[in-house]
């Protein structure tokens, strides 16, 4: 139960007499960034549904900066300090958390399930221990925790009882050492909710998504995210607009596609919004390339209705600054746009069918 710190020094030794080899020299280290208590806490709410990566594989501990073996629990009863973990967050207004645990993995995989041990007595998880302070403590000089509980898996951890606008650390420890990789996700009536609305619509041979967010304060950006699976996401648009925003997804997957939204904090935690899925079931394309363009666009149209299609082009401010009409008679066709006479920007175009529909609708940016 005794952590100690250990600084590799190479010798330049050879080993053995008849063949000697040089001793083995250090290839990597890998330390988990949480391993220390933050120098800094959060000057604001932590938003809700934010998540953060743990990494107590590499963890370790240090008697200098970890609390004593009894200022784990709420009791004093004492538990081990072997390998830990911290993080700092700030609630809103008091209430309930909401923790919860996914991708849990130990290593090795069997030790999630290891029981030797004495009965009642954990010797396996993760110990998760709250404290009410602002700042980090001394080494050895923790105060009692408001919360001490342990997990062995993926799950919620539920939360009461905190107070209004006010700073907490949480601790994670590996009940005798154990080696685990895991995210836990906050949510709750104590946080904020930043993303307010995500919702879309399916167009004709495109998809629209558009979103409300609050309190973006320490946020350092946006991005919209896609999958055809719901499993596997894809960055879609990497710098969305803040706030209220829209994008249209001029190629959507042909079937169903799931898309989230995802804030980047300023610590580098992440929010998810919740994931819509928008069926697109047409089998006729049009396609919009390069994007971003630089004095052309080309598009793409395959099994369309032969007739007259209109290309129009928009501005931020929703004014029509450029228009083609186009003569569609084979099955695929290709029709190059000339937009020099366009100023860099964004634009939104649209293209108009032989019945005057909307068939295509997508956000473009001219360089």
């Amino acid at each position: 139960r005794l952590g100690a710190a250990y600084i590799i020094t190479p010798k330049g030794s050879l080993l053995g007499s008849c063949d000697p080899v040089s001793e083995m020299v250090q290839l990597a280290t890998t330390s988990e960034p949480r391993d220390d208590c933050s120098a800094t806490f959060p000057s604001a709410p932590t938003p809700s549904n934010t998540t953060i990566a743990f990494d107590l594989v590499h963890a370790s501990s240090n008697k200098f900066s970890d609390p004593s073996w009894k200022q784990l629990t709420t009791d004093g009863s004492g538990t081990g300090v072997t390998n830990t973990a911290y993080y700092a967050f700030q609630t809103n207004s008091g209430g309930n958390l909401s923790l919860t645990v996914s991708g849990y993995t130990t290593v090795p995989a069997s030790l999630a399930a290891c029981t030797a041990g004495p009965p009642a007595i954990p010797v396996a998880g993760i110990q998760l221990v709250i404290y009410q302070v602002a700042a980090c403590p001394a080494g050895q000089s923790f105060p009692t925790p408001v919360v001490s509980t342990s997990f062995n898996g993926d799950g919620i951890i539920p939360i009461s009882g905190l107070a209004a606008n006010t700073s907490y650390l949480m601790l994670l420890d590996g009940i005798e050492n154990t080696k685990a990789l895991f995210n836990i996700t906050f949510a709750g009536a104590a946080l904020p909710l930043r993303i307010v609305e995500f919702t879309g619509m399916t167009l004709s041979g495109a998809n629209r998504i558009w979103w409300k967010t609050e309190l973006e304060e320490h946020v350092s950006g946006m991005r919209l995210e896609r999958s055809a699976d719901g499993i596997s996401f894809e960055v879609l648009n990497n710098a969305v607009v803040r706030r209220n925003g829209s994008y249209d997804d001029g190629d959507p997957f042909t079937g169903k596609n799931y898309y989230r939204l995802v804030v980047v904090n300023d610590d580098r935690s992440l929010q998810y919004s919740n994931v819509i899925v928008l069926n697109n079931r047409e089998t006729g394309t049009i396609k919009i390339f390069p994007v971003p363009a630089l004095k052309s666009l080309n598009l793409m149209m395959s099994q369309q209705a032969s007739g007259h299609y209109l290309v129009s082009l928009h501005n931020t401010l929703g004014q029509p600054v450029w228009q083609k009409t186009i003569w569609i008679t084979s099955n695929t066709a290709l029709e190059k746009l000339q937009l020099d006479v366009l100023p860099a920007g964004l634009y939104h175009l649209t293209v108009y069918g032989p019945t005057g529909n909307i068939v295509k609708s997508a956000t473009v940016t001219l360089h």
